[in-house]
């Protein structure tokens, strides 16, 4: 956060962290503060959907991934696996 903190005073001050994400996306000169900006949001999204005591999956996201994958502990499987392959503090995004 401190990092993008920098930006105040530039064209991204005053901009979301979507509109920061998007706005650079694409710009290779740009990756430093892509990947920072894409951080936080994942960590924000991340903390912002934790609830006391968790939650059952709707049963329609349950028949979606049982359909996709056969089951939902083989999804689980899937989904673990893909995240530890990721590289450092990588994400795993479900979509």
């Amino acid at each position: 956060v401190d990092k993008l903190n920098a930006l105040a005073g530039t064209t991204y001050d005053g901009k979301t962290i979507e509109e920061i994400v998007l706005a650079v996306a694409n710009d290779a000169d740009k990756k430093v503060l892509f990947n920072q900006a894409a951080q936080h949001f994942n960590h924000t999204f991340y903390f912002r959907c934790l609830v006391p005591n968790g939650k059952s999956m709707p049963k329609s996201l349950e028949s979606a991934i049982a359909a996709q994958f056969g089951s939902v502990e083989k999804f689980k499987d899937t989904f673990s696996q893909a995240g530890v392959n990721n590289f450092g503090s990588g994400w795993t995004w479900l979509c």
